[in-house]
């Protein structure tokens, strides 16, 4: 097991802390983009190609 128990809270070593962390970012991140599509903020992805496309010439 990974994590143990003590008084005042949860002891875990360090790896399993760091995945636990970036799947805590990584949800947080998919709720934000949820969010945004929910809300309409979101924008045309062929536009936004085209648009840097000719930006940067290629």
């Amino acid at each position: 097991m990974n994590c143990k128990t003590v008084t005042g809270g949860v002891l875990m070593n360090i790896e399993h802390y760091e995945k636990t962390m970036q799947k805590i970012y990584e949800a947080k991140t998919i709720l934000e983009g949820l969010k945004d599509l929910k809300e309409g903020n979101t924008d045309d992805g062929a536009e936004i190609i085209r648009k840097l496309k000719e930006k940067y010439e290629l």
